[in-house]
């Protein structure tokens, strides 16, 4: 009958308590991994506030943040677990996002770059943002800009997706992330020797893809 269908599905509804037993079900250590997440994150992303030259920059910066770690989840999901560096695991999205970054996006970036620049390339080397040879091409212009952008979103996503600690290896990692992310910050901020600084720049991340394949 009609009355016992909705004794029925009233049965199987979900208690609401049961609703909040999931999302409430964090413990100290998870909350406190978070907030360090979150810290070293937003220490970051302040930075970039105050030295990127403009709101444009600073806004792309963190959507691509945002892409970073959507694919880092993206990675993780198709190659879980772990792989031996230096006897110690680490997890095998770290090696294929940044593979996934300094070959495909700097590497196609380095390429895009010098074909568009290639008229204008020793004049191009020695500029700054808006140098005297400018040719105020304002895609080339964004395309040398997000170049920038996309190595420090790359480096701001490590702090939201791998847990802190103080051993040798991330001690490292993170001195080399905030001397990346000030280099960038200052590549954008400058007045002359862009293409030079930013051609060094994207070669330097092939050196980091090599390092990666060969740790694989």
């Amino acid at each position: 009958t009609n009355k016992q269908r909705k004794m029925a599905i009233k049965t199987m509804k979900t208690p609401k308590a049961d609703l909040f037993s999931v999302s409430l079900n964090y413990t100290d250590n998870d909350l406190r991994r978070a907030f360090r997440r979150v810290m070293i994150s937003a220490s970051f992303a302040g930075m970039v506030a105050m030295f990127s030259p403009t709101l444009e920059y600073t806004l792309l910066t963190f959507s691509l943040v945002l892409f970073y770690v959507w694919m880092n989840a993206v990675v993780e999901r198709y190659f879980p677990g772990n792989i031996s560096l230096d006897g110690k695991p680490s997890p095998k999205f770290r090696l294929y996002t940044s593979i996934f970054h300094d070959g495909i996006i700097a590497g196609g970036l380095l390429v895009a770059i010098l074909y568009f620049r290639a008229n204008k390339l020793s004049q191009w080397l020695t500029d700054g943002w808006e140098g005297q040879h400018s040719d105020n091409n304002i895609l080339l212009e964004t395309l040398d800009a997000f170049a920038l952008c996309v190595t420090i979103a790359f480096e701001i996503k490590d702090g939201l997706v791998d847990d802190f600690d103080l051993s040798l290896e991330r001690v490292g990692i993170y001195i080399h992330h905030v001397a990346t992310s000030g280099a960038c910050l200052y590549i954008l901020n400058c007045s002359y020797g862009k293409g030079y600084m930013l051609v060094n720049a994207l070669q330097a991340l092939m050196g980091s893809l090599i390092y990666c394949v060969w740790r694989l």
